[in-house]
Order: structure tokens, then sequence, then C-alpha cells
């Protein structure tokens, strides 16, 4: 067992021995801190390159770059699906149906990201299931959602996925004054497209929440870099944004490192007629602007 999941598991043992509200809060308020190990599966169209790579990673190895795995989700004899979070290797081990195939992936999750999958699901993850072939504990997020320990989403996290993947992009390709604002004040620029979503209340962030940089990388080519807030930084926000913009031919670009499952990080391009690009693994800091540059300056025709 792993040591610092001893806890979540006496918890969980207790709660099945005890069945109730006190049990439950007791097992959330260390879950709720826990990763959790969730199998996972390959994507058939996998490179052998990359599976080879892995073949010879070792068990605690981060993934190589380019592999993207689906989690394994199990389901009841009614077809309803839920995610499974175990708290060692060894609990994935302790299957009762031994001819069931060993899972090529096991990723580290913290819960409460476990949690944010299954609320974005729209009700195609029942609940998460924890240890389930030993004390088989099923957490209903929805039912649990008004316990503290469980994590909540306000109305400013999905406002500022709104305004990272579909405002400020539309104002960018849309509004021709928007890049010149930009130049100009950057964070002010971005600022005003979140007050568009709080009509007279005040935004949650400040000046300071923001970090930007402009780069004038050549006569063609023009970056504005703007770091976005810490606060509300969850699932599918914004870590960083990237405005490209040609003066000399008018062409602009949005890109965007979005926060994924765990710590891991993927870069994301939206196009001017809307459309969203996983472009994949997020490139190391000291990589994305050349990264970004290249992908952008590549398509100038």
């Amino acid at each position: 067992m792993d040591e610092e999941n001893k806890e979540v598991v006496e918890r969980a043992r207790k709660l099945k021995e005890n069945n109730n509200k006190e049990s439950l809060e007791a097992l959330m308020e260390v879950l709720s801190k826990a990763t959790v190990y969730v199998p996972g599966a390959l994507p058939p169209n996998t490179p052998i390159e990359l599976i080879k790579a892995m073949s010879n990673a070792g068990v605690n190895a981060p993934l190589p770059k380019g592999v993207k795995p689906n989690l394994a989700l199990i389901a009841n004899k009614d077809g309803k699906k839920f995610l499974p979070g175990f708290t060692s290797h060894e609990e994935i081990r302790k299957n009762p149906n031994k001819n069931a195939p060993i899972p090529p992936i096991t990723l580290g999750i913290p819960f409460k990201d476990c949690a944010r999958i299954i609320g974005e699901s729209k009700g195609e993850i029942e609940a998460f299931v924890l240890n389930p072939y030993t004390e088989n504990v099923v957490i209903n997020i929805q039912v649990n959602k008004p316990n503290p320990n469980m994590p909540q989403e306000s109305p400013d996290v999905r406002i500022r996925r709104k305004v990272e993947v579909d405002a400020i992009p539309q104002e960018l390709y849309n509004n021709d004054n928007f890049i010149f604002d930009c130049l100009e004040d950057a964070i002010g620029a971005v600022k005003s497209v979140y007050s568009k979503f709080y009509e007279d209340n005040p935004i949650p962030y400040e000046d300071d929440d923001f970090d930007s940089m402009k780069l004038n990388l050549s006569d063609d080519l023009t970056m504005i870099r703007i770091n976005m807030p810490t606060k509300n930084l969850l699932l599918a926000t914004a870590e960083t944004i990237f405005i490209l913009w040609n003066p000399n031919t008018g062409r602009k670009g949005y890109f965007a490192i979005v926060k994924d499952v765990g710590a891991d990080k993927r870069l994301f391009r939206v196009h001017p007629t809307g459309e969203k690009e996983d472009v994949g693994p997020s490139p190391e800091n000291a990589n994305e602007i050349g990264t970004v540059t290249e992908i952008f300056s590549s398509e100038e025709p």
C-alpha cells in the first residue's frame, strides 16, 4: 500500500463498517487531498515508437510526449459507468477476474481532478469508486457537492473558460481594434473582455493577477504573451495565452497553454473560424514561444 494513501484506506474501511455522515466526511477530508491511480488505455492510433518508449520506462516514469491515454472506466450490470480510483498499484492487481488484461498505463490523478472529470462528463460517468475490488466505496460527486471537502466550481471558473476559449479569440478575430488595444495595454484589453460577463459587477481579477510581455520577434511577427491569474486556475483553464500578429498582412493567431489532468498541460489553438485544435502536450516553458511561433509562421501564405 502506498504510505500516503494509508489513511484513505483506513477511513474507507471505517465508512464500510459505519455508513454515516461522519464517516463519509472523515474519508473526504483525506481523499480530497489525495492522489489516486486510474487505469488508462492507449488510443488505437498511438505510434509504435511511443508504445516502445513506455515499455522501457519505469513504474513511476512520466508519459512520453505525444501519449494521450484514455481513462479506463468500469461499468456495473446496468451499464452505468464509473471512474475507478485505486490507492496503490497493488489494489489494481486485486481484480477478481484473473483473465482480465493488465492495464497498459496507470495514471496518478489528484482526486479533485477525478471529481472534475466526472462533473464535466455531463452524466456519462455516474460516480467515482474507490478501490472497486476491495473497499468498493462509491462517491456520487453530485450528491456530495455541498460537502466543503468536495471540489466545487464557481460561476467565475465557468466564465473564465468561456472568456479564454471563446470570447478573447472572437474579439481578436472579429474586432480589428482589439489587436491594437492589446499592443497598447494587453492586460486592460483582456480585462475588458471579462467585464462583459460581469455587467455592473467588478471582475474577480486585479491587474497584478496578470503578467504580459510584448515581443517584436521580426518585422512581420509580433507576439503578446499573457500569464493568466492563478486564481480559479482549474482543469481546462488557460495558464498562458499567446496572441500573434503579422503587421504586414494583418494575420492573427491565438494559442493557449491549458491545464490538463493532474500536473499535465496541453497546447490549444483557436482558429479564426472558431475551430479549437488540441495541438498536443505543452512544450517546456523555455520552448513555448518557439513552438507557437513555428506553428504560426509555417502557415504564412
